[in-house]
């Protein structure tokens, strides 16, 4: 289980459910989770799909860790 302590809510939607994704920020990865169904992806799994606001709040870490 990873453990995240910061979490904001975005306007993009989840693929899979369509539910709202939260950006999560824990002590060695930045990524996105859904709210709805759980599911969590990678930066680069939708880096094409940023909307302004989420990328602006991305723009505050200084490194995003890809696996």
């Amino acid at each position: 289980m990873r453990i995240y302590w910061k979490k904001k809510q975005t306007d993009m939607k989840c693929k899979k459910c369509l539910d709202k994704l939260e950006i999560l920020r824990g002590c060695w990865k930045v990524g996105l989770r859904c709210s709805g169904c759980g599911h969590e992806y990678s930066i680069h799994e939708v880096a094409a799909e940023l909307d302004e606001e989420t990328e602006k709040e991305l723009e505050q870490y200084s490194a995003i860790i890809y696996d």
